[in-house]
């Protein structure tokens, strides 16, 4: 294909994004995939593929020009390193990705900040994502459909965090502009984005009428934007209603249909709205232990209101509503009955640990990838081989010692799957009651990133000497693992 033709390929396949038509793009890509792509078009290739839900397609293109090897030098732009990085936060390498935005000038490259919010917005961390929005749509020289997506999840980060009256300002003038320029999709997103403000400000009959507007703009039933608008129809009619019975079935029956949408977020924010509103301490006590987010824990706690009393361990039943005295101790790295013992900290404990850490979202590959060999960058060639054989050598411990779990694989997911009643013992993944004041002190700063000896010196203002009996303790508590050795060493909360 000439340039031209790539040229007009490209702009059809905005142009059918940007109108909602994702599936459409979607078959195009995949199609265009298997084409040896010329260096000059890999990063338009590569946003188009992320926009259209198909990042790892980006990934595969630039990974090459990012990460070149010896018989393939190769020097990538700032921005492709910008796209890539955004590109693999949404496969859930979300720590690289960070990484390799902090590196980039977004005086140079004005993305960077709209990516790293985008980042932070994996981790449901939308109180850091503010002022990098609030930044980017007050930038000039940004292209107008740009400022508008900056401005539409500026929007969304403002409702999260309770700002309703500047959102609502913010997305009045959304509306004016995505009406003028016939921009169906981001006009549905702002209309949506309406509805759940006014749902979260207790305004029935706006959040009904915003509602009613996106539903119309989105009429394709079937797109995942309009399934949305379905979410926050079910969220408005339990809110409203007392007692619930009648809207907790339309919104267990929409909780069904997000699993089975993949919409796994989607389906974590139901259980929220339920625990909350029924005030069903086992339910939020279920959801605390089961979501890896510090942000969405905290956000969960407050929005209980009345205190509840978090317990320092859960036993987490993978039948649901059955109970089984079979447990495995995720701590000690012990089964019971029979005290089948796996290495703490090593590979296999490691999985199980990680499969075991989301109660909502199966793992992708990269997610996998990322949380067993932190210091390590994902490679979409050779890491799915890795991941892969420790998942066979950990199926292999789990059926010599006769322990009901599988580890399914699904459209790219991992989960664990039981074949009869058991249960995983899990600690509080905050823990902070049996920290010591010193480590408090670096979790809180550290919450689920990777650090070195001389940073928790630096946190704490100790000797290094002191980090490292203190980091000796922490891990022989079961708070932190180590990753790497000598001067390579980094360590990570549980």
């Amino acid at each position: 294909m000439k340039a031209s033709d790539y040229k007009d390929l490209f702009a059809a396949l905005d142009t059918w994004i940007r109108q909602g038509q994702g599936v459409q793009a979607q078959r195009e890509l995949v199609r265009l995939s298997k084409k040896k792509l010329p260096r000059r078009e890999a990063l338009a290739f590569a946003v188009l593929a992320r926009r259209a839900d198909l990042p790892l397609l980006g990934i595969r293109i630039l990974n090459p020009i990012v990460r070149p090897t010896n018989k393939a030098p190769a020097t990538a732009s700032e921005t492709e390193s910008a796209e890539y990085a955004l590109s693999l936060t949404k496969i859930g390498a979300t720590q690289e990705g960070l990484q390799i935005l902090s590196d980039l000038e977004s005086t140079r490259i004005p993305e960077v900040l709209l990516y790293t919010a985008f980042a932070h917005f994996t981790g449901w961390d939308y109180e850091s994502a503010l002022p990098l929005l609030s930044a980017y749509v007050a930038l000039p020289g940004i292209a107008p459909y740009q400022r508008l997506i900056g401005q539409v999840n500026l929007a969304a980060a403002l409702v999260h965090e309770q700002h309703y009256l500047k959102a609502r300002e913010l997305l009045r003038l959304i509306l004016q502009e995505t009406h003028e320029k016939n921009y169906v999709l981001l006009q549905g997103n702002a209309l949506e984005l309406l509805a759940q403000n006014s749902i979260l400000e207790r305004d029935w009959e706006a959040a009904e009428e915003h509602l009613n507007e996106a539903q119309k703009r989105l009429s394709d039933t079937n797109s995942r934007d309009a399934f949305y608008v379905r979410k926050w129809r079910a969220i408005l009619a339990l809110l409203k209603s007392w007692p619930p019975f009648n809207s907790l079935e339309i919104l267990h029956a929409i909780k069904a249909e997000a699993r089975q949408r993949q919409s796994w977020e989607t389906a974590r924010d139901c259980d929220f709205f339920e625990a909350v509103h029924t005030k069903n301490h086992a339910l939020a006590t279920h959801l605390y232990f089961g979501t890896p987010f510090p942000c969405y824990r905290r956000r969960l706690v407050k929005s209980c209101g009345e205190p509840f009393n978090l317990p320092e361990e859960y036993l987490w039943n993978l039948v649901e509503g059955e109970s089984s005295k079979s447990i495995f101790d995720l701590f000690n790295a012990e089964a019971f009955p029979g005290r089948h013992c796996l290495k703490p900290g090593h590979l296999l404990h490691r999985l199980l640990a990680t499969l075991s850490s989301n109660f909502y979202r199966p793992l992708r590959i990269a997610s996998l990838h990322a949380l067993l060999y932190p210091e390590e960058f994902f490679n979409p060639f050779t890491a799915p081989t890795r991941v892969h054989q420790a998942i066979i050598r950990l199926r292999r411990w789990l059926s010599a010692y006769r322990i009901p779990l599988l580890i399914r694989e699904q459209n790219g997911f991992y989960e664990l799957i039981p074949r009869r009643p058991y249960g995983i013992l899990i600690r509080n993944p905050e823990g902070s009651e049996k920290l010591s004041p010193l480590l408090v002190t670096l979790k809180h700063r550290y919450p689920n990133t990777l650090f070195s000896l001389q940073e928790a010196r630096a946190v704490l203002k100790t000797s290094l000497a002191t980090a490292h009996r203190l980091m000796v303790k922490a891990i022989a508590g079961g708070h932190v693992r180590r990753a790497g050795t000598g001067r390579s060493t980094r360590y990570i909360f549980f």
